[in-house]
């Protein structure tokens, strides 16, 4: 957790390396540790915008309130940046598809009011209807990590299969994707330094791995991490290192691993 004058601090040393920073705080889901700081300091507030333990209520107006002040606080740090993107989240929500026109609703408000921050905004697509598409706001960017949300569950591959959004579904709504492919861009930093695990990601994702290998639901409903979408332009590929249980992980090590990392294009 880094208190802004070091997050200001961050984004001054990446920019003189001629790197962007992309902040990536999720809401309405994954809000467990927003949701308990409120709990402590604002109860009130927590009360009214709580849906359950890791959600923020996204069918209230004051839920939309609070995450916009939320994203105010980091908005000044980045405001020498050349280039601002931020990182919605908006993925694995509870709640059915009348609940997700009220979703469509809080993503948009959010991406608006970033975009007068000079912020571009990204969502994930797991949690995006394909009847909430028209209505998503087009200057959204959608970082594309699972069609299933790796459900493996037949009765729930069927249901995403037919109501959320697909690859061809974004690429006829002329909407910007970054590939996020799930089996072949997510590694744990816990087995960083495993030279087997090492071996079979940077090899997999350098040698298997193309920018147009989706994970998606085919026809039979049955998921694959290797859909191929040959009209596919993507803004690029998002590889995700993830922190659980890493603790003894130490930076210097992550830096040599990254330096190893080879993405096609």
């Amino acid at each position: 957790m880094l208190s802004q004058r070091l997050l200001k601090k961050l984004v001054t040393f990446a920019n003189a390396k001629g790197v962007q920073v992309v902040p990536d705080v999720d809401f309405p889901s994954h809000a467990g540790a927003i949701l308990k700081q409120l709990k402590r300091k604002h109860p009130k507030t927590y009360r009214a915008v709580k849906l359950d333990k890791q959600t923020i209520d996204y069918t209230k107006k004051q839920s939309i309130t609070v995450v916009k002040k939320i994203y105010h606080e980091l908005d000044a740090a980045f405001k020498h940046q050349p280039h601002r993107d931020l990182i919605l989240g908006a993925d694995e929500v509870p709640g059915d598809g009348a609940a997700h026109k009220s979703l469509t609703t809080f993503i948009n408000q959010i991406n608006r009011d970033q975009n007068k921050h000079g912020f571009t905004t990204t969502t994930w697509n797991d949690s995006l209807y394909k009847k909430e598409l028209p209505k998503l706001d087009t200057n959204i960017v959608i970082n594309y990590w699972s069609q299933s949300g790796n459900h493996s569950e037949a009765r729930q591959l069927n249901s995403r299969k037919a109501k959320r959004v697909s690859v061809p579904d974004l690429v006829a709504a002329k909407r910007k994707i970054v590939n996020a492919n799930s089996y072949a861009t997510y590694y744990q930093l816990k087995y960083i330094d495993n030279a087997n695990d090492d071996r079979y990601f940077l090899d997999y994702l350098h040698d298997q791995y193309r920018p147009n290998l989706f994970n998606e639901i085919d026809v039979y409903g049955q998921n694959q991490n290797r859909t191929v979408e040959s009209d596919v332009t993507t803004t690029g590929t998002l590889v995700s290192l993830w922190g659980h249980d890493s603790k003894g992980v130490s930076v210097q090590t992550i830096v040599d691993f990254v330096r190893r990392i080879d993405v096609p294009k």
